[in-house]
């Protein structure tokens, strides 16, 4: 009996000695701390139908969740859903995640799913395409309390469709309730001249780490640098520093999307293809553009018929996006030198052309890109032709010819951030996420009280 108690004691010990040594400066993720970052443009309530900007398309995944999420590997898999669609005669089953709640506390159902399939807004609609419509309203069912049946035209990746933004789930947008309550880990809270995103405790996929986002308005790319290197934004989208190199900053590159001149009236329309042979995309690389002149490859709009510049020629923008602002200097100096004189022109005002930033809700999709160039162009028909499931690359090609813009480049963006920040990241659909953002330990403290 001894010699089995003296082997078994030998056994454990060695077993221990096997052990890997114990990490004593790895410590757990924080929790709490705000993150304060500069906007790209003007700081709203962000729009899941039609971002403007790839930080307000980040800024709206964040709040609202969908069906599925799109993987590095590029195909769809459940987010909310249970699973993946099954697929029946002309229609498609899809189950719910049960236990997720919306963030007024109220559990996600079937029949919420029913609703906002029914009552998408006019800038989602078109991703609806493929799905069977009575007087364009998505045919669709509820089985029980967690499984709808939607009526197909045809056979096609709807898991794909139903990863698209625009479809994401607002409970009660467009009705008395509201803009519409999401699932995801933030609830969005417009301020004056700001945007609050804070902590939904309650997320199907757990709560984020950090309390809060404070998104604010900066005047001019130097502004927003110099409040980076004081400290007042953990965030700059435009450097991270004005005189010298700053070691205590990281990095990550977003796809910034296409950057597009688009005509506002038919005299601007007309005369897109006269200003297109005037610019020299290389000179506004200095603003931040990449060269190019489509929105995808082999896909570039051609505007309207060959006219007159209007002269002077009123081009809108938004003055709190200083990629815009400062790219119509640049277009300034340009036509400047051709005695085209080019008048600024704020929102709501008349104009002949407007520069807009093209984002698309599916990063590698030719035709979601070019619906939303068409949304960009306010022509939902268009838009609705792009998204049709199966459409040939030859008829793309000629929606995206007839678009009345041009493109004057693609953005670069590259955010720098302060290196206490841990876990931020780009998924796979080219957004940011901060749902798993937080301070390293040894910031925490001060972070809280910033």
């Amino acid at each position: 009996m001894r010699p089995l108690i003296g082997l078994l004691a030998f056994g454990t010990l060695a077993a221990l000695f096997l052990l890997p040594e114990r990490s004593y400066g790895a410590l757990p993720p924080s929790y709490g701390g705000r993150i304060v970052l500069p906007s790209l443009g003007t700081p709203r309530d962000p729009r899941s139908d039609l971002p403007e900007n790839a930080l307000e398309q980040s800024l709206a995944s964040l709040v609202h969740d969908t069906l599925y999420v799109v993987d590095s590997a590029g195909r769809a898999r459940p987010h909310l859903a249970a699973g993946m669609p099954e697929y029946l005669d002309g229609r498609v089953r899809i189950r719910l995640r049960r236990g997720a709640r919306t963030q007024a506390g109220e559990e996600l159902v079937a029949h919420d799913i029913y609703r906002v399939l029914r009552t998408v807004t006019y800038d989602a609609h078109p991703f609806l395409a493929g799905f069977t419509q009575d007087n364009g309203r998505v045919q669709a069912r509820e089985l029980d309390r967690y499984t709808i049946e939607i009526d197909l035209d045809r056979r096609f990746d709807v898991a794909q469709r139903l990863a698209a933004l625009p479809l994401a789930i607002r409970i009660g947008a467009g009705t008395a309730r509201g803009r519409g309550r999401g699932t995801g880990p933030f609830v969005s809270r417009p301020r004056d001249g700001s945007l609050e995103l804070i902590q939904f405790r309650g997320a199907p996929r757990g709560a984020p780490r950090l309390t809060s986002l404070s998104i604010v308005d900066t005047a001019s790319r130097q502004e927003e640098v110099r409040a980076f290197e004081l400290g007042e934004h953990h965030v700059s989208f435009h450097g991270a520093s004005l005189y010298r190199q700053n070691t205590r900053a990281r990095s990550l590159r977003l796809p910034g999307g296409a950057v597009t001149l688009i005509g506002s009236s038919p005299r601007g329309v007309d005369s897109l293809r006269s200003i297109d042979g005037l610019l020299d995309r290389r000179r506004l690389a200095r603003v931040g553009l990449a060269p190019s002149a489509e929105l995808r490859p082999g896909h570039r709009p051609q505007g309207g018929a060959r006219g007159t510049i209007p002269n002077p020629l009123r081009i809108q923008v938004d003055e709190h996006d200083i990629l815009q602002v400062e790219l119509l200097r640049a277009i300034r100096a340009q036509l400047d030198a051709r005695r085209v004189t080019v008048d600024q022109v704020a929102r709501g005002e008349s104009a002949d052309l407007r520069i807009a930033r093209v984002v698309s809700p599916l990063l590698d999709d030719d035709a979601a890109w070019i619906a939303s160039a068409s949304l960009q162009a306010r022509n939902r028909e268009l838009a609705e032709s792009a998204m049709v499931p199966g459409i040939a690359d030859a008829e793309l090609q000629r929606i995206s010819q007839s678009l009345p813009m041009i493109v004057l480049g693609r953005a670069q963006i590259e955010m720098h951030y302060r290196r206490s920040i841990r876990g931020l990241r780009v998924d796979a659909m080219g957004r940011l996420r901060f749902d798993r953002a937080h301070f390293a330990r040894g910031d925490q403290a001060a972070e809280d009280e910033s």
